[in-house]
């Protein structure tokens, strides 16, 4: 490892936790992730799916994301 090479940027990687609408069918990993993205603020980056729940017909979904460029 070069000790002169300049270190990328540091990114912060927060958690939030989001409602996905249940629509009586399976939920799968392709159509958590559109759900999800299309509830991204501009210039946050998915990292990370959890879900961790279901309240009333709401998926509770714990999302990683990441602000900025990666």
């Amino acid at each position: 490892m070069n000790p002169q090479a300049p270190k990328p940027p540091s990114q912060k990687i927060y958690t939030r936790q989001i409602k996905v609408p249940r629509r009586g069918q399976p939920l799968t990993a392709k159509a958590l992730k559109k759900a999800v993205q299309q509830q991204l603020q501009p210039g946050e980056q998915l990292i990370q799916v959890a879900v961790t729940g279901i309240e009333g017909n709401d998926f509770l979904v714990e999302i990683g994301l990441q602000q900025g460029n990666v």
